[in-house]
């Protein structure tokens, strides 16, 4: 079975980018740097690896940074064998993305950086996920058990969880920020009228942003994404007009909620200087408003997916059951 990113996965419901980060100290993607001023390297070609020339796009991911902030430089070499280093820029939180031309010539390209404690979620390089908490690694995903073609789902609303909300239109964009060579499908399942199932046909993903639009109908349904592979790199996934998954803007990989499923009270635990606490439910409406993020009373909620989003300069968007 093709992995499949638990990023989204419905089921465990501890919905987080992931716990998973790696800073710059990592030997398994960074090489020690030349000196005490560019600690930590990153390798995207050598002049011994085969390459001739080929561009190199590169996008890093940091959540967090240093006291003081860090920068990157590129570090390079030219056709007659010497060493260019690129000007000295400031790293934000966020993507960070780095581009190095193509040349006619075989040659190293490095990245280089000034500290071995800043934090990443994700490397891309050339389209292709170096670290990447995946479909298979992210809790915004289920995995289908006994189903190599279609190995994980994101569910978008449920008939029994979410009642009439679910007959509304549904519109999810998920933005893939890299893709297995052989490209990626999805396809969408929803229950008919009588109870029965529909599959749609498969549709290939893009790099950038997919629409995915599920017309309303007069009866409870569920409906739900497939996708045909769990090596799919994500970066934004947005349900219905509520972001549940932004890499750009989250800083910290230690929020979380709890409970989760929730009946009565919802406490939010790892984020500091809040500036409000917002729910939504599946269709995107605001439901709560609250500028505590302690003991949340969410008893009043109907059963069923929604959303927090959490306010403290960044917005962190995570998503809850309610029982």
């Amino acid at each position: 079975m093709n992995r499949i990113f638990t990023f989204f996965m419905l089921i465990v419901f501890t919905f987080s980018l992931s716990a998973q980060t790696i800073t710059t100290a990592d030997t398994s993607f960074f090489d020690d740097g030349p000196n005490a001023t560019w600690t930590s390297v990153y390798v995207a070609a050598t002049s011994n690896d085969g390459n001739t020339g080929e561009a190199q796009n590169m996008v890093f991911y940091v959540t967090e940074l240093p006291e003081g902030g860090a920068n990157y430089r590129i570090a390079k070499s030219t056709q007659n064998g010497q060493n260019f280093f690129g000007n000295v820029t400031a790293l934000t939180l966020g993507k960070n993305t780095i581009n190095v031309g193509a040349v006619t010539f075989s040659r190293y390209v490095k990245v280089q950086f000034s500290s071995d404690a800043i934090k990443l979620s994700a490397i891309i390089r050339n389209n292709q996920a170096v670290f990447n908490d995946m479909i298979y690694n992210s809790n915004l995903f289920d995995d289908i058990q006994n189903n190599a073609n279609w190995a994980y789902v994101y569910t978008c609303t449920t008939a029994n969880g979410d009642g009439a909300a679910s007959q509304a239109q549904q519109v999810l964009k998920v933005t893939v920020a890299s893709m297995p060579d052989e490209g990626a499908n999805y396809r969408v399942y929803k229950t008919t009228a009588n109870g029965g199932d529909f599959f749609s046909g498969a549709s290939a993903l893009s790099l950038g942003e997919n629409t995915i639009t599920v017309a309303a109908v007069t009866f409870n349904r569920t409906v739900k994404v497939q996708f045909s592979s769990g090596d799919i790199a994500v970066s934004k996934i947005v349900l219905n007009g509520t972001t549940t998954l932004n890499i750009d803007e989250i800083n910290s990989g230690s929020f979380t909620i709890y409970p989760n499923p929730v009946y009565d009270k919802l406490s939010v635990n790892g984020i500091e200087n809040i500036n409000s606490v917002k729910i939504f439910n599946s269709l995107g409406a605001l439901v709560k408003h609250s500028n505590s993020a302690n003991d949340i009373d969410v008893s009043d909620l109907s059963k069923g997916i929604h959303f927090i989003q959490v306010d403290n300069g960044n917005i962190i968007t995570k998503k809850f059951l309610k029982k």
